[in-house]
């Protein structure tokens, strides 16, 4: 039998050794960790101060709850089991699990720095000044059909770009206001959009409105259409909110759309929630890829566990 010749000392060595792995990377991120916890939930009070108590407001206090009980959950099985001895085979798969766990702890850390990270890269990304379109994605306007404060900056960071390529190298841009028509807007968003572009002296000419998507998906998809009618082999950039930039450029890429994004600004406090919106959105989207990775690291680690129990190597 496989667990024949297993000696318990040396699970319970290979087992301490792997778990403490996990557990002192843990402790390494849990400042950082902490910290944005702590500005998550500092952020969201403000949200709710400013917009009011509501769910999607109150993402980042969950999501600050979350790490931190995570981070805590961690250390407590660290402290309690580095001094428990394997008892049988039974108590050395709970013992395996306690692995499992951390790992997927751990992964989970990395996503969310490393997602952090690709965020602050993205929204402060300066395109090259030689495009030919220019997608600006839509969201929620007024009811009355004028812009909000976000999408009125996703245009107005579109229009700024138009200029500075124009004063370097003369080149004109084609705008391409995205999005459609929602149950309780009185017209789409691209068109909200255009006649905004009009008001700033944008010629209509260089407007082309896509006005039949609605989400990022469809934004990237429907106007990539409309670019291919004129030019396959024009260059793109996208003009989005700065903590959209990173999951709108992903979905680009899956879409097999090579192009640009920047971001315009919004309220520091705005800004966290939303983020946190969009790591998940991130995560869902990457489910599979994910599911996959975590998998193969647990495999890994318990492949190599099976076989140095198995031929007494630790």
């Amino acid at each position: 039998m496989l667990f024949k010749d297993w000696n318990l000392t040396s699970i319970n060595d290979l087992y301490s050794n792997t778990l403490n792995s996990f557990s002192y990377f843990a402790l390494l991120l849990l400042p950082l960790i902490i910290v944005l916890a702590i500005y998550s939930v500092i952020t969201n009070l403000f949200l709710i101060g400013k917009e009011g108590f509501k769910f999607h407001n109150l993402l980042g206090i969950i999501f600050g709850i979350m790490i931190v009980i995570g981070a805590v959950a961690s250390q407590v099985i660290f402290e309690i089991e580095k001094n428990i001895e394997f008892l049988n085979s039974a108590y050395a798969f709970k013992k395996f699990v306690d692995i499992g766990l951390n790992s997927i702890l751990c992964y989970f850390y990395c996503i969310t720095l490393s997602t952090l990270y690709c965020n602050i890269m993205a929204a402060n990304h300066k395109p090259y000044y030689d495009k030919d379109f220019i997608i600006i994605l839509g969201t929620k306007m007024r009811d009355d059909g004028t812009l909000t404060p976000i999408l009125k900056a996703r245009v107005d960071k579109a229009i700024q770009f138009a200029k500075e390529q124009k004063e370097e190298n003369g080149k004109d841009i084609i705008f391409i206001p995205s999005g459609g028509k929602g149950k309780d807007e009185v017209m789409s968003e691209a068109e909200a959009m255009k006649k905004y572009l009009l008001k700033n002296d944008i010629n209509e000419e260089n407007i082309i409105i896509e006005n039949q998507s609605t989400n990022t998906v469809q934004n990237m998809k429907f106007s990539k259409d409309k670019i291919n009618e004129i030019n396959k082999d024009g260059k793109i950039v996208f003009s989005t909110t700065n903590y959209h930039v990173f999951r709108s450029g992903v979905i680009a890429n899956n879409e097999g759309i090579d192009c640009e994004g920047m971001g315009s600004k919004t309220k520091w406090y705005f800004y966290t929630n939303a983020l946190i919106r969009e790591f998940f959105a991130n995560l869902v989207s990457q489910r599979k890829q994910h599911f996959v990775l975590i998998t193969s690291i647990n495999l890994v680690l318990f492949a190599l566990v099976f076989v140095g129990y198995k031929y007494n190597l630790m």
